[in-house]
């Protein structure tokens, strides 16, 4: 309870330039916060695609059939699709 005294203190002794500072800091959490739950919803490998990517040798056919379970929404179905999708280096 101490400490909270002291910050607010601090907050009151800084005057009008601290209110600025503290809602950019207010500000920047929230885009953490925002950002950090848009890579846990669209942004992450789902774990069968990570372990078909990681397989040497894997069926591109497998490859296309995982990445349109995922949906056009997603950011990883557009990213992957244009440019896994090419095929094989050797092939192209």
């Amino acid at each position: 309870m101490q400490e909270l005294f002291v910050a607010w203190n601090a907050i009151k002794f800084g005057g009008a330039m601290v209110y600025p500072l503290l809602a950019l800091g207010v500000l920047a959490i929230a885009i953490i916060i925002d950002r950090a739950v848009l890579y846990a919803r669209c942004l992450r490998l789902p774990a069968a695609l990570a372990e078909l990517l990681e397989t040497f040798g894997f069926s591109w056919v497998e490859l296309e059939k995982r990445l349109n379970e995922l949906g056009p929404r997603r950011a990883l179905y557009r990213g992957l699709r244009s440019d896994l999708l090419a095929g094989p280096a050797s092939s192209r």
